[in-house]
């Protein structure tokens, strides 16, 4: 309940601020706004919040469609149940195309990871992620990506 409590006010808050400013987020804060979306959808399990921020014509370095990776992930969220899953996201670029392109480092732990615990000590499955994300009607979506496994020290 407490959990649920602090996310609405950190909603409330966040509504408050923005509707303080004269112009909304940047291109930039929607992209990364979303990445955290999809991080929490995929600690709650949540495939149907997750599918949709995959767009239809998604194609990843291995040759996977959205119907491959999101059974992919339906595969994984069922396998771990108790998953954690800590995302930095290092650099996003909006291209003169519209298009996002993102690098974020995503770590997968069995516990909780505390924001003051430094990321080298994190024992969690690390990935480097490249994404190109494009804005549909309603929301940014993965068009593209590709990963490679991670160092610690990549979270620095």
């Amino acid at each position: 309940m407490d959990g649920m409590r602090t996310a609405a006010l950190s909603i409330a808050a966040g509504l408050v601020l923005l509707s303080g400013c004269s112009k909304g987020p940047s291109t930039e804060d929607e992209v990364r706004a979303v990445i955290a979306s999809v991080r929490d959808a995929a600690d709650r399990g949540d495939l149907e919040a997750l599918e949709a921020h995959i767009a239809d014509n998604y194609r990843d370095h291995q040759g996977s469609g959205r119907e491959r990776v999101m059974r992919m992930v339906g595969n994984r969220t069922r396998r771990h149940r108790n998953r954690y899953i800590y995302v930095k996201v290092r650099k996003v670029e909006i291209g003169d195309d519209g298009k996002a392109r993102v690098v974020a480092l995503a770590g997968l732990a069995g516990g909780p990871v505390s924001e003051d615990k430094r990321p080298v000590e994190v024992t969690a499955n690390l990935l480097r992620f490249r994404l190109v994300m494009v804005r549909s009607e309603t929301t940014w979506q993965v068009e593209r990506a590709a990963w490679r496994r991670a160092s610690p020290l990549e979270m620095l």
